[in-house]
C-alpha cells in the first residue's frame, strides 16, 4: 500500500473493528438461542412465552402436544386463549395480571370433558433487569399434565443412561406408583427378574435408592439430555 492507502486503512480500521465485534455478538447470540431453542423443546414439561404486549412468541413441542391433546387452550391470531367461557373468564385476568408482573405463585388447573385429565399451568412474568426500561418484558407459562411429563422425563433417562426396554418399562411402573412386585406382576416377570432389573438400573444412573431414582428422572438434567 502507498501513503493514501495506508491512510484510508488507518481511517476505516475503527469502524471495521466495530462492524467484527457486531457480527460476533450476534453470531454468539445466534449459537445460544439455537442451544435454548432446542433445550426447551425437550423439555418434560410445555413451554409457552408471551410476549409485553401478550402475543405468543414460542411454544415448545411438549406445550404443542398438550394444547392438541387437553383442547383446553389454543393458539389464535398470535394469542393464547382458553376455550370454554368458564376457563377463559378464569384465565384471561390471571394473564393479564401476569403482563404487569403479578402472577399466583400455584399452578392454576384447568378442566374440560375430562375432569380427570386436567392441565397444570404455572406462570411467571419475564423481568427486564437492564437499563433504564425495568419492567415485565412477557410471561412464560409451564404447563403439564402429569403423566406426559413423567414419559417425557423416563424416556430421556433411557437414553441418557442407556437403559433397556425391559428397565424402562420396569422404571415406568414404578415411577407411576407402583411397587416392584406389583410391578413385576403387571410386566409378566417374576419379582427376582424386577429386582434384578431395578439394581441395573440404580448402576446405571449412580442411584441407590428408589427415591433418588425418582428424583433423577423427573428433575435433572436428563430432562434435556
Amino acid at each position: 500500500f502507498g501513503v493514501l492507502e495506508k491512510s484510508f486503512v488507518i481511517r476505516l480500521y475503527p469502524h471495521i473493528k466495530v462492524a467484527l465485534s457486531l457480527y460476533e455478538r450476534s453470531r454468539r447470540q445466534r449459537i445460544e438461542n439455537r442451544a435454548y431453542a432446542r433445550a426447551i423443546d425437550q423439555l418434560a414439561f410445555g413451554v409457552i412465552i408471551l410476549n409485553e404486549r401478550g402475543h405468543v412468541v414460542s411454544v415448545n413441542e411438549t406445550a404443542t402436544a398438550l394444547l392438541e391433546s387437553s383442547g383446553l387452550l389454543d393458539v389464535s391470531g398470535g394469542r393464547l386463549q382458553a376455550t370454554g367461557a368458564e376457563n377463559r373468564e378464569r384465565i384471561d385476568p390471571i394473564l393479564k395480571a401476569a403482563l404487569l408482573g403479578r402472577a399466583p405463585r400455584e399452578p392454576l388447573k384447568l378442566t374440560g370433558k375430562h375432569p380427570d385429565q386436567p392441565l397444570y399451568i404455572l406462570l411467571k412474568p419475564i423481568h427486564n433487569v437492564e437499563g433504564a426500561h425495568a419492567g415485565t418484558m412477557g410471561v412464560a407459562l409451564f404447563l403439564s399434565s402429569g403423566k406426559l411429563e413423567r414419559s417425557v422425563a423416563i424416556d430421556a433417562c433411557a437414553s441418557l443412561y442407556g437403559l433397556s426396554r425391559a428397565e424402562v418399562a420396569l422404571l415406568t411402573e414404578m415411577v407411576d406408583g407402583a411397587s416392584t412386585l406389583s410391578a413385576s406382576q403387571n410386566l409378566g416377570i417374576s419379582e427376582h427378574t424386577a429386582r434384578a432389573q431395578l439394581r441395573s438400573i440404580f448402576l446405571k444412573t449412580g442411584t441407590h435408592r428408589q427415591a433418588d431414582l425418582f428424583r433423577l428422572v423427573l428433575t435433572s438434567l436428563a430432562i434435556i439430555a
